[in-house]
């Protein structure tokens, strides 16, 4: 059996407070910080997400820090993905 296969068999069995205490968070473990910005008014939406790793897109990189760059380049939501400000949803429930 992979050691892989092992840690990933031990790691769910663990709680996920007492998980992120292991040996592997302590070298691996990370927070990614992903932030929406409201283009009309500024307000910052932030949510953090703990991390073991990072997938990096390195289609037409010719190094790491292409690929890192790509990773954190400015995406604009349209549409259906549209950002919905929660300043907004926050005003509006508050005032209504």
């Amino acid at each position: 059996m992979h050691l892989h296969f092992v840690l990933i068999f031990f790691y769910r069995k663990i709680d996920a407070k007492l998980a992120e205490t292991t040996w592997v968070h302590k070298i691996f473990g990370g927070r990614l910080r992903s932030r929406v910005t409201c283009r009309d008014c500024g307000y910052n939406s932030d949510t953090f997400d703990r991390i073991l790793d990072l997938s990096l897109d390195i289609f037409k990189c010719d190094s790491l820090r292409d690929a890192l760059r790509k990773f954190i380049a400015i995406d604009y939501l349209k549409g259906a993905d549209k950002y919905k400000c929660e300043k907004y949803v926050f005003e509006s429930t508050y005032h209504a």
